[in-house]
Formats: structure tokens, sequence, C-alpha cells
């Protein structure tokens, strides 16, 4: 019923993701496809020498890890994404 995708590349057209509840039930009932891009329509992504990968990809995992994390315990689509353009 979900699906959800992380792509790490430069691109040209973003496409909108529909807005999440903040609930377990919420979550439960959710559907559809949610996408987020490393950057902006047009504009290049950033891989990292330090990182020794896409800056993107790094934020990423570390969201997924749990850094994006509220004080409900839930890590939605659109707190990973808030984390990750922070």
């Amino acid at each position: 019923r979900r699906r959800v995708a992380w792509i790490d590349a430069c691109r040209n057209d973003p496409g909108k993701a529909p807005p999440g509840g903040r609930t377990f039930a919420e979550l439960a009932k959710s559907e559809g496809t949610r996408v987020l891009f490393s950057t902006r329509a047009g504009t290049p992504s950033f891989e990292s020498d330090k990182l020794r990968q896409g800056v993107f990809s790094h934020f990423l995992v570390k969201a997924l890890q749990g850094e994006a994390g509220k004080s409900d315990g839930l890590i939605t689509f659109d707190d990973i994404a808030e984390f990750v353009t922070d």
C-alpha cells in the first residue's frame, strides 16, 4: 500500500508529494507513493569526498537511524525530508 523512493541524483522535474498525518493510526492508513529528491529541479546533487558518498544519502541514513525522530516516537516522510533539508 505504501511506497517511498529516495533519489540521490541530479534531476529535471520533481512532482509533488501529498501531506501526511502525525499519528500511528494515520501512518497505518496511509497509501500511495512519496518521493524525496536530493535536489531541486534543474540543479546538481552533491558528492562529498570527506563523507565518501552523496551528501543527501549521508543525512538520509542518519534520519532513518532515528535522528529525524520527534518526541511522539514517529519518523514520518515529512520528518525525514525536514531533517535532510536542514
